[in-house]
């Protein structure tokens, strides 16, 4: 093979000991176990490897390493080519790698082609920026890749990874050649945030026994995902996923925020471990009509931004189904704009409402608030464009019940008085 260099690490120890021996100012024998710390030494002075590589490019072919398949190296050390080889190195061949350490390749812009049939772990930002690794990656025994270890890669077209058990934020992010309709990993059990981030050819994943799963924003042709032993979805784990229809998830215990963010032909979802509902968990999700959650008795804090209500802009919602008798506080913009919620809402616990918290509910006819102690208003704005601020009349439509001890204090209350009017004595039928 033209401009092939075959590098065998026992035949170039002799070399690279002299030019590190030349590199430290030093007169030491290295033995190869001592050669890790000897190139310690010398990189230190520099604070990355360059001064390493700089020494054995003129010898070294970097367009090419090839080790052997008598080579019996077992593990790639960290920054082993970074930035170094990144205008020359176009092809490794590691048939007996196990494991690559960080930033390995990183920015080896020009990289085609990577072999490496034994590799079980792929450390952080390995092949980050390596952006001509080209084609079909067959990853068949690594088990474990770590963040970024693919990140831009964007001349991919297919990757495989059937014994993976955790591919970690961004792993492969933004490889948007990538034109798989499936992708199937039946041994991971985590999958974090912008894993396999807008890929927008995919039309289902398989994930068996994964147990923290993220990853999938953007892909917007998804149209059904089954999370049969999930336990926790991660930070915008589905976001912008437009053609979800359906997801079943019935062990996950949380969502983070904005798991289910711009899902907008969701119209049902349903789950009975989840407690508590995360920022924009549903955010902008244009088609939902109905939500079971019953176990749900809790809500996260948002920000001041509308998009940070769990049911921000989600304007068909018509049924909630959460635990609304333990239910103490309503953050800012939770029902933002849900201009269809017409069902009246009875909050025995309830102490806080947050700032535009009912906004744009137009059709919200009730508002039951039973605790025997004042509900602090944040703002005016929690009930801005409701039949709250718009009737001219008391009864029951657009009315604010609550206790009759507390009808006159409520009147008074601070942000309260805004809504006088429309405050009443709850009767029990």
């Amino acid at each position: 093979m033209s401009n092939t260099i075959r590098l065998y690490p026992e035949n170039c120890i002799i070399k690279i000991a002299d030019l590190l021996r030349e590199g430290n100012s030093t007169s030491d024998t290295y033995t190869l176990s001592q050669m890790p710390r000897a190139v310690s030494t010398l990189t230190n002075k520099g604070g990355d490897a360059a001064a390493f590589f700089s020494l054995i490019s003129s010898y070294v072919d970097t367009k090419y390493i090839n080790f052997s398949s008598n080579d019996t190296y077992s593990s790639i050390k960290p920054y082993l080519m970074y930035s170094i080889s990144s205008n020359t190195l176009t092809s490794i061949y590691y048939p007996n790698v196990e494991k690559i350490g960080n930033y390995a390749f990183y920015s080896c812009k020009y990289l085609t082609s990577i072999y490496i049939p034994n590799c079980k772990v792929i450390g952080d930002n390995t092949f980050r920026h390596c952006y001509s690794i080209a084609g079909d990656l067959d990853l068949s025994k690594v088990e474990i890749v770590d963040n970024y270890a693919f990140y831009r890669c964007s001349s991919l077209t297919s990757i495989s990874l059937p014994l993976c058990k955790s591919v970690g934020e961004n792993a492969f992010y933004s490889c948007i050649n990538i034109n798989m309709i499936s992708l199937d990993l039946p041994n991971c059990n985590y999958i974090g945030n912008n894993a396999f981030g807008s890929y927008s050819t995919l039309t289902s994943i398989s994930v068996p026994v994964c147990y923290q799963f993220a990853g999938f924003n953007n892909c917007t042709n998804l149209t059904s995902v089954e999370l049969p032993e999930t336990l926790s979805l991660g930070k915008s784990a589905l976001f912008g996923c437009t053609n979800l229809e359906s997801i079943s998830f019935s062990k996950c215990r949380y969502a983070s925020q904005g798991a289910f963010g711009k899902c907008s032909s969701l119209s049902i979802i349903e789950n009975s471990n989840i407690t508590t509902l995360a920022n924009a968990l549903f955010g902008s999700c244009t088609n939902l009509l109905t939500v079971n959650f019953p176990k749900v008795y809790s809500f996260e804090e948002t920000t001041t931004y509308s998009w940070t209500g769990a049911f921000n802009n989600c304007n068909k919602l018509e049924s909630l189904i959460i635990d609304f008798s333990n239910i103490e506080y309503i953050p800012a913009y939770t029902f933002n704009l849900c201009s269809n919620l017409s069902m009246a809402l009875t909050f025995p616990k309830l102490s806080i409402i947050g700032s535009s918290a009912f906004y744009g509910c137009n059709k919200l006819s009730v508002l039951n608030l039973l605790s025997n102690s004042i509900c602090i208003l944040s703002n005016t704005s929690a009930f801005d464009n409701t039949p709250m601020s718009k009737s001219t009349y008391l009864g029951y439509y657009g009315s604010i019940y609550v206790p009759s001890s507390l009808v006159d204090s409520y009147k008074s209350a601070t942000n309260w008085v805004t809504y006088a009017a429309r405050i009443t004595a709850f009767v029990e039928e």
